[in-house]
């Protein structure tokens, strides 16, 4: 018997600042990044290249939008991993930067090897420049906040915000 599914949208919503106990998995996975400190043991890199006209500041307020609406997004690990709390306001927000794309492949490498500070911010979120038409999202979400399956839905949240009043963007 085949199942097939509706594609679905993503629903988000804000919420507010909390405390929760970390799930048996997240503790794990806490515990391996402070066995291996300083290791990007849990970083979950991604890069998006973006074909077409953006607009860098609607792009960065589309993140930062879906940052307000996911408690995830806004979660930071106390040292200890006895606690994650949800931060009210979105902890950092997304750079922009020129990058020539001859040298996106270096730059991503460098990127990645840098251990992501879940206790401040678990997400890194860098828009790179290549050419007007050109460009590359830069998404790296510690592993304690999010899965794979979550980091695709995360690229449509933003997608959807950043498309909600505007016209498309060929994503890939």
């Amino acid at each position: 018997m085949s199942r097939t599914t509706e594609p679905t949208s993503v629903a988000i919503r804000g919420r507010r600042a909390a405390e929760y106990e970390p799930t048996r998995t997240q503790r794990l996975i806490w515990a391996s990044q402070r066995r291996h400190d300083g290791l990007p043991v849990a970083n979950m890199g991604e890069r998006m290249r973006i074909g077409g006209p953006l607009d860098p500041d609607r792009f960065v307020a589309a993140f930062d939008a879906v940052v307000r609406r996911v408690d995830v997004l806004r979660a930071v690990v106390d040292p200890d991993g006895e606690k994650i709390g949800v931060l009210a306001t979105p902890p950092a927000s997304t750079t922009v930067i020129d990058l020539p794309v001859t040298q996106i492949e270096q730059w991503s490498a460098d990127r990645i090897a840098r251990p992501i500070d879940a206790t401040t911010c678990v997400y890194d979120s860098v828009l790179l420049r290549h050419a007007d038409d050109d460009w590359t999202w830069w998404i790296d979400v510690h592993h304690i906040a999010i899965d794979a399956w979550g980091a695709a839905r995360l690229a449509e949240a933003v997608s959807t915000a950043y498309l909600h009043d505007g016209p498309p963007s060929a994503w890939s």
